[in-house]
């Protein structure tokens, strides 16, 4: 059997827990107010921020972006083949019975491609 101090209390306690939501909140909306105050103030847009209001630039700058992007991957790659092709080299001078035979066919082939300019 319940008391009946119980009932008023838990319905205070309830009553008092959604007044404190509602002053944290209203609390919280005060201080998202102040912050955005001063970041209007900062004046962050600048002249950059407005720079995807024009098409042209927009496409100017994606294009700019890809060749740099395509050069990049040409370029990396082909420092990357030259290190991969020396290292292969040095291997196949150790005179290793498998594997030097393998790379050494590996690299004749390659060799022979590129003197005849077949690509």
């Amino acid at each position: 059997m319940k008391k009946k101090s119980e009932i008023p209390v838990s319905a205070s306690l309830a009553a008092e827990e959604t007044a404190a939501f509602s002053e944290t909140d209203e609390l919280k909306l005060q201080r998202l107010e102040n912050a955005v105050r001063i970041l209007e103030r900062l004046n962050l847009g600048g002249p950059g921020a407005n720079f995807l209001d024009s098409k042209k630039k927009v496409f100017f700058l994606n294009f700019v972006y890809g060749l740099s992007r395509g050069f990049g991957f040409a370029i990396g790659f082909s420092i990357l083949s030259a290190v991969l092709f020396v290292l292969l080299r040095n291997i196949v001078q150790l005179h290793l019975p498998v594997v030097g035979d393998f790379i050494a066919q590996i690299l004749y082939y390659v060799e022979m491609s590129m003197s005849s300019g077949i690509h």
